[in-house]
């Protein structure tokens, strides 16, 4: 499994680390002075790719792509440019990655390839005004896109061979805050959290069937990243931690 993570001391500063399901310690990857976010493998599993963001340039700051060879080395950009916030990669069959951009007035998809970047633009969404949640589908064929944090209650499936784009109506739940596919791509793993205090994470199917899976009483958004061979699920347990002092004679 890859997460980023700030263990190594610096509060700001998140580095790129993997563990192995059947050990009880991580091991550093990628580690620079620079912050790192979403942190995902490329098609053939060759590459680790990872966000960058850099210095604000303007209204729009710029963000890197950056690879890493997953036995180490020199980290590299692959595409670099403003408003970049996610990314995603099929399986190695597909052989195809895709990056989103929150643009002013628009949500943009850009295929990609993981090793010389040359992004083109595949698909787009009107601007929504929390944001959208995307996911890739494994074989590389789909889009899809819930809104974030609004009573919709929609799954937009985007083709990116030309085929109409349809909708999935999820039965009984909405406010959605991620989305990830499955790993036969034969539904989602989709967070919801429509009071604010306790976020749920769902199964649906391509009818819009439901069944909760996981819950946790908090305002942070659970999620799921399932495995390639669709063995295992990873699964984020979000807490919050407080502490009360009483000062006397205030």
């Amino acid at each position: 499994m890859l997460f980023t993570s700030n263990r190594t001391g610096k509060s700001n500063i998140f580095d790129i680390f993997r563990q192995r399901i059947d050990e009880t310690s991580a091991e550093m990857l990628v580690f620079s002075p620079e912050q790192k976010f979403i942190s995902r493998l490329n098609p053939d599993g060759s590459q680790i790719l990872y966000l960058a963001p850099t210095n604000p340039k303007g209204e729009a700051q710029a963000v890197r792509l950056m690879r890493v060879p997953i036995g180490g080395g020199p980290p590299q950009t692959v595409v670099e440019g403003p408003y970049i916030v996610n990314f995603q990669c099929s399986h190695a069959r597909a052989d195809i990655c895709v990056l989103s951009k929150a643009e002013p007035n628009r949500f943009v998809f850009s295929a990609f390839d993981s090793i010389k970047g040359n992004p083109h633009e595949v698909a787009k969404l009107e601007k929504s005004a929390n944001g959208w949640g995307s996911g890739l589908s494994p074989d590389g064929t789909t889009i899809a896109a819930v809104t974030v944090s609004a009573r919709d209650n929609r799954i937009r499936l985007i083709s990116l061979s030309g085929r109409p784009t349809r909708e999935i109506t999820v039965k009984n739940w909405n406010s959605y805050t991620s989305l990830d596919w499955s790993a036969d791509g034969k539904g989602f793993f989709v967070s919801s959290n429509p009071t604010g205090r306790l976020s749920t994470l769902l199964y649906v199917d391509l009818m819009g069937n439901a069944h909760s899976l996981w819950q946790v009483n908090s305002f942070y958004s659970t999620w799921a990243i399932p495995s390639h061979n669709g063995k295992y699920v990873a699964i984020p347990a979000p807490t919050v931690g407080s502490n009360v002092w009483m000062v006397d004679n205030f």
